[in-house]
C-alpha cells in the first residue's frame, strides 16, 4: 500500500468518527481552498515539496473584511525565513497593492489561531503544526497598535 493510500484511509477513518472541529480566523481564500478534497490537496502538497524540497507551501489569507487583500494567496517560502521577515514581505505586498497601510499599524500572523514568535523560522512552525495537507495556513490581520495622535 502506498503512502497516499495509507493517508487516504486514515482520513476516511477520521471522517467516520464524530468530532466537531473549530478553526478560528478562516478567510475567504482559505475557506474555498479547504473545499477541495483533502487527498487532492495532499497530493498537490507532495508534488510541490518534491519539486521544491527547500521551500514550504504556504497559504496566506486575510482575517477580516477590513483587512486589505493580497493579489495572490499561495506562496513558496524558504524554510529558513523567519516570521519577522515574512511580516516585512507581507507589508511590502500590502503597500504595493495600493492599501493605506501606515506606520501606526502592525501585522499579526495567526497560525492555527496562535501567534508565534517573529524569530521562529517557517520550518520550525511547519514541524510544530504538521498540517494534514502539507500546506501551512497563515491568516494575517492589521491592527492599530503604535499609539494615537491627540490633537
Amino acid at each position: 500500500m502506498s503512502n497516499f493510500e495509507e493517508f487516504y484511509n486514515k482520513i476516511e477513518n477520521k471522517k467516520n468518527k464524530e468530532s466537531v472541529s473549530y478553526e478560528p480566523f478562516v478567510g475567504e481564500f482559505l475557506s474555498s481552498f479547504q473545499n477541495i478534497s483533502l487527498p487532492i490537496r495532499y497530493r498537490d502538497g507532495i508534488l510541490i515539496k518534491s519539486i521544491h524540497p527547500d521551500k514550504i507551501p504556504v497559504i496566506i489569507d486575510r482575517g477580516s473584511q477590513e483587512t486589505p487583500k493580497l493579489k495572490k494567496n499561495k506562496f513558496l517560502i524558504s524554510k529558513d525565513k523567519t516570521l519577522g521577515e515574512l511580516i516585512i514581505i507581507l507589508k511590502k505586498f500590502i503597500i504595493t497593492n495600493g492599501s493605506n497601510f501606515n506606520e501606526k499599524q502592525a501585522i499579526f500572523l495567526f497560525i492555527n489561531g496562535n501567534i508565534y514568535s517573529s524569530s521562529k523560522t517557517i520550518n520550525e512552525i511547519y514541524e510544530t503544526v504538521k498540517p494534514d495537507d502539507l500546506y501551512l495556513k497563515i491568516v494575517y490581520s492589521i491592527e492599530n497598535c503604535f499609539g494615537y495622535l491627540i490633537k
